[in-house]
Parts: structure tokens; sequence; C-alpha cells
């Protein structure tokens, strides 16, 4: 499993205490949804409740306007041994973008992919 510049948790009290101001619209109607599946509102817990089968790759940049908050979500998953973190000095929260205008998309795709690990 890949992601780029994820949001770990959408409660709406862990993002107030964290400041995570972004998309209030899309949390709020997540939050209140009949469907909503509070337990699911934080990804640490769901991987300490469902396990891990898979092995996740996270990938962030720690600067720019949004670097506090991506950092702050990608990190907070470091203590699960199946999920390997890349830090990114450029590229911002459209880290992805920059990785495939840069030609490495493809590369980190494949690698992931085929189980190999790695930038």
């Amino acid at each position: 499993m890949i992601a780029f510049s994820p949001v770990t948790f959408i409660g709406p009290l862990a993002r107030l205490v964290h400041g995570d101001r972004r998309a209030p619209k899309l949390f709020l109607r997540a939050c209140v949804s009949p469907d909503r599946r509070v337990d699911y509102f934080d990804l640490k817990k769901v991987f300490r409740t469902h396990g891990l089968g898979t092995t996740f790759h996270i990938y962030y940049c720690h600067t720019g306007s949004c670097g506090r908050l991506d950092t702050l979500h990608a990190t907070r998953m470091r203590d699960f041994p199946n999920v390997n973190i890349y830090r990114f000095d450029e590229g911002g929260h459209n880290l992805v973008k920059l990785l495939r205008d840069d030609n490495k998309l493809d590369g980190i795709l494949r690698r992931a992919i085929s189980g190999e690990t790695g930038e």
C-alpha cells in the first residue's frame, strides 16, 4: 500500500488539538455522515485493531505550507513494523506531482508492486 501526504486521522478533537484546519467541509461531512465509522477516524487505532497484513509506504514532504501537518500525519505511523516512511525536502503537499514530474513515481510504484522498498 502506498500513500502520499496521507491524512492519518480525521476526528474533530484530534484535528482541533493538532491545528489541522484543512478541508473543513470535507471532514465535517465525514464526521456527521449517518454511515460514519468512528473507529476508522484514526489509522493508528485501525492498525492496532486489525493488525497489518501488508506493507505500507508513506511518502511526505516536510516543507511547504502543509509541511508541519504532513510530517505529523506521516511520522505518527512510524511505530508500526510494516510501515516505511520516506521524507522529502521538496514537493510540499503535492509531493506525488513532483515525483511524477521528476520521473520518480513510476519507479516507486514498480518497487511497491514487486515488494521492494525504498525511494
